[in-house]
């Protein structure tokens, strides 16, 4: 004999069921309007773009910087200006530390999100070294792509770049100092963030050369002897 079901049981497995896709579904659209921002409209002259760039870039909203340049390299591909601009905005949005929940949190909140983000900034920092037009622009991307490889905690690449900056750009103080920086930490990781850099000491002053030997006195030239002034003999009276 069979016991029939409840069919009270079903019902509240459906709504159970039911509660669960209904909560997912507004999880994913909570979270889909939080990471989805209003991308801006892009002008048609190439200068006003720019300029919005450089303004979000000031006020240091690493988001909007970051699509501005996203559409400024589609366009121009190869400007180097560019190719920073957009390396530096991902690379910003990745690491800079934003409050929520009242504790700093950096933007991107997965590892592997912030991994992905770096790798693309390095390439980016290696097209734009490439297309660089002076030492200058190289120098400062070749430094960008150090600090990249220190944000994936690989210090030794990071020192191989600092190392090569230093080396063809010694007048720089940036590659000096973070050079400075990731060798004293490995040589000791306990050493605090903030290290002085080392004065640079003076060079040795030579010895002085001597001084030339004073000339030995001469004795005094004879004095010349004085005219002979005995009066000549007169002659003899007449007779």
């Amino acid at each position: 004999m069979t016991v029939p079901r409840r069919p009270g049981r079903r019902r509240r497995r459906w709504s159970l069921l039911f509660a669960l896709l209904v909560a997912a579904g507004l999880a994913a659209l909570f979270v889909q309007q939080r990471r989805e921002a209003p991308a801006p409209v892009l002008p048609t002259d190439f200068a006003a773009g720019a300029e919005s760039l450089n303004a979000a870039t000031r006020r240091h909203d690493w988001g909007a910087a970051e699509q501005w340049a996203e559409r400024l390299a589609a366009e121009q591909p190869r400007n180097f200006q560019v190719l920073y601009s957009l390396a530096l905005s991902l690379h910003n949005h990745a690491t800079a530390m934003t409050p929520r929940f009242n504790r700093p949190r950096p933007a991107l909140r997965l590892s592997l999100d912030r991994i992905a983000a770096e790798a693309r900034v390095m390439a980016l920092l290696d097209s734009a070294a490439r297309v660089a037009a002076t030492p200058d622009d190289w120098a400062r991307a070749e430094l960008l792509h150090g600090m990249a490889f220190e944000g994936l905690g690989l210090p030794i690449e990071a020192l191989e770049r600092f190392r090569a900056v230093n080396q063809r750009m010694p007048q720089l103080g940036g590659p000096a100092q973070r050079l400075h920086w990731v060798s004293a930490h490995l040589a000791d990781p306990r050493l605090p963030d903030l290290l002085a850099m080392p004065e640079a000491e003076a060079p040795a002053a030579s010895p002085a050369p001597p001084a030339p030997a004073a000339p030995e006195a001469t004795p005094p030239a004879p004095e010349p002897s004085p005219p002979d002034t005995a009066p000549a003999p007169s002659s003899p009276p007449p007779p």
